[in-house]
């Protein structure tokens, strides 16, 4: 029976034994309760170094921020204007530097003609030739009576030619001795809208070919057979529509009759071989004309200029953005054919004046090295260098480039981007090479007005690039992005924020420490009480290990070997104090010493890697805390196995004490009803007696 299970215990003999039970049993638990205290006090005690320990974690990721170099690379940067943004990578040079943005970097475009609707046809076929081949005088091209439509022009103007065949037939010979003589095609001026001919393929077949007499183009001059006869259908040639984007290769498109503007588009667009140009449609919603093509290559800069080498008839492109900035030969010229460059031809030099911004200079004379030249490349590579060569000669430097543009056969010049304009003299006596290069008259072109390329000015210094946006190699360790031209400054400086808030905290954290540990290592006698730290012998070390560390000289060399040179200072309270405006000096005028003294050298340790080292060894799994707390939890989890086994054992005891006051109990109410039972019968004899 557990104790204090029996309610009733005591009622037969009155006497209060459960009562005795429970006293006897609380003097018997008086040191279970002591134990318990005990465990009450060391759980404070480790809840108070578990507060230190959460601190010299604090004090210690202090010291490893200032161990870390990178800290001491971190660099702030600030930018005078908003037309270039700067990203400053860590241990970039400190200082200013000016950066004048002159041009930025722009996309090549081309636009074209007006047209009425985005279906308007690019491709308007004046010329229209049979599928099939014929015997040109024997095999029947028109049947009897069957018929063939010719029209000529397009809407209200359109002229219809309508032919019916003889008895008989026509053969190709006949129809187009009909269609030239035919009433329906004279266009009364005494000459003909269309004019039929024919032409032999390959296979010995002849086709007929109808094409518009004025040699016009447009939609005034369409022809189209709009009922072809039983024989042959009727299609024009494929038009060819190429463009080449910087140096790579030209992408030729092949257009058929009547592609639309919006056809173009995809058809551009879609090509597997595009190398970077978005082509679109737009409405300008001006005039009756308001639709138009509009090329634009994807990234900026030179090297992406669009260069159209053979455009379509009916599609007109002008260079929108760039434009002027490439100089063509007029006449085509065939290096195959060995073009000799020599001084005893006397066909060597050419005359040009350059414009840096105050007017055109003297003539400058550009003489190509003696050779003969039967690739164009290698021609154009002699042309450009004879042109730079002639520059740094005359003290400009100017970087030209010449290439050659085999889809046309001719050469094409153009600068950097740096000159405001450009005049080559072709027409100059002195220019004798004019006529094997393919030029004839002088030609002006306006670099500075049209390059694609970005023009930047760093402290002094010229540079172009293809971009505007992240520009890393202008200036070490800062990345550029250009908004806007115009001028800015930037500066570079040393990051001090964090390190004299970590730098400060070693001694504010050490404050704190230090206040933790004096308030709960002493007796207090408002409570009869001892601070939760007071039964630790180790901790009354710390404080002062703590301050050593703190306060150690390093002899690395520098003109700081202490934070004593800062300021550091232990008053007559104990208060650790560090001098802010010192501190603040010393990084700004003394940083390099003051890296020194907390890095170290390759030699000596420096402080906040000595503190590291020192505080880690505090913190660590197997550190000062951890021991201390793990011998805590140790006498704790002794405590409680003595309290279990101690509790079993009075438990026990009471158990049985309370079955043997049961029995005694029960035994007194049976003696005590016996006791009135006598008595009872005592009382009867009495009565009877008298």
């Amino acid at each position: 029976m557990a104790t204090g299970s029996v309610s009733t215990l005591g009622i037969g003999s009155t006497l209060d034994l459960q009562g005795i039970i429970d006293g006897l049993k609380e003097a018997d638990e008086a040191t279970i309760t002591q134990k318990e205290n005990e465990i009450t006090e060391l759980k404070a005690t480790q809840d108070e170094f578990n507060v230190i320990n959460a601190k010299l974690l604090a004090m210690k990721s202090s010291a490893r921020n200032l161990s870390l170099g990178s800290n001491w690379l971190v660099r702030t940067s600030s930018v005078s204007s908003d037309n270039i943004s700067a990203t400053v990578a860590d241990g970039t040079q400190t200082g200013n530097y000016t950066v004048e943005v002159d041009r930025l970097a722009s996309q090549s475009s081309f636009i074209s003609s007006g047209f009425e609707e985005s279906s308007s046809s690019v491709h308007i076929p004046t010329t229209q030739k049979s599928a099939n081949g014929f015997d040109a005088t024997t095999d029947t091209f028109l049947a009897e009576d069957d018929t063939m439509v010719i029209t000529y022009g397009t809407g209200d103007d359109a002229k219809t030619i309508s032919l019916t065949g003889a008895a008989g037939g026509y053969t190709l010979d006949d129809i187009v001795n009909e269609i030239n003589t035919h009433t329906d095609n004279d266009d009364g001026s005494g000459g003909t809208y269309v004019t039929a001919s024919t032409y032999q393929d390959s296979d010995n077949k002849y086709h007929i070919q109808i094409t518009a007499t004025s040699g016009g183009t447009g939609a005034d001059n369409k022809v189209k057979v709009t009922e072809p006869p039983d024989t042959t259908g009727f299609a024009a040639d494929d038009a060819t529509f190429s463009y080449r984007l910087g140096d790579n290769t030209a992408i030729s498109l092949s257009i058929t009759e009547d592609t639309s503007l919006t056809d173009l588009v995809t058809q551009i667009n879609e090509d597997e071989n595009n190398p970077g140009v978005t082509a679109s449609l737009v409405n300008t919603g001006i005039g009756t004309s308001p639709y138009k093509l509009v090329l634009t290559s994807d990234d900026s800069g030179e090297d992406n200029r669009i260069a159209i080498t053979t455009n379509l008839t009916d599609l007109p492109l002008t260079e929108q953005n760039g434009s002027g900035y490439i100089m063509e030969s007029e006449s085509t010229i065939d290096p195959s054919a060995y073009i000799v460059i020599t001084q005893a031809k006397g066909n060597t030099d050419f005359v040009f004046q350059e414009d840096t911004g105050s007017g055109y200079s003297s003539d400058i004379t550009a003489t190509i090295a003696d050779g003969a030249y039967n690739d164009g490349d290698e021609l154009a590579a002699a042309v450009e260098k004879a042109m730079e060569d002639a520059s740094a000669a005359s003290g400009s430097s100017i970087d030209y480039t010449v290439a050659w543009n085999s889809s046309s056969s001719k050469l094409e010049i153009s600068e950097a981007g740096t000159l405001t304009n450009l005049n080559i003299k072709w027409s100059d006596a002195g220019s004798t090479a004019a006529t094997d290069l393919g030029f004839t008259n002088d030609l002006a072109i306006t670099p500075s007005a049209s390059s694609l390329n970005a023009a930047v000015k760093v402290d002094g210094v010229n540079y172009q690039r293809q971009t505007n946006s992240s520009l890393t190699d202008l200036i070490t360790g800062i990345t550029l992005t250009l908004s806007d031209t115009g001028s800015s400054t930037i500066t570079v400086g040393q990051e001090t924020e964090s390190l004299e808030e970590d730098i400060t905290a070693l001694v504010t954290v050490l404050n704190e420490i230090v206040s933790e540990i004096d308030s709960n290592d002493d007796y207090d006698e408002d409570t009869d009480t001892w601070g939760s730290l007071a039964k630790s012998s180790s901790i009354q070390t710390l404080e002062s290990t703590l301050l050593s560390n703190l306060g150690l000289t390093i002899d690395t060399g520098s003109s700081i070997s202490s934070l004593y040179d800062l300021g550091f200072e232990v008053d007559d309270s104990g208060n650790i104090t560090l001098d802010a405006d010192a501190l603040s000096s010393a990084l700004s005028t003394n940083f390099d010493d003051l890296k020194t003294f907390m890095l170290g050298t390759d030699d000596v340790d420096g402080l906040a890697e000595t503190l590291n080292d020192y505080l880690l060894e505090l913190t660590m799994g197997s550190g000062y805390i951890d021991s201390e707390t793990s011998g805590i939890d140790d006498k704790i989890e002794a405590l409680e196995d003595s309290i279990e086994k101690q509790q079993e054992v009075i438990d026990s005891k009471y158990e049985t004490m309370t079955e043997t006051f049961v029995q005694l109990d029960s035994y007194m109410r049976q003696m005590e009803s016996m006791s009135n039972y006598v008595s009872e019968m005592f009382s009867a004899n009495k009565s009877s007696d008298e």
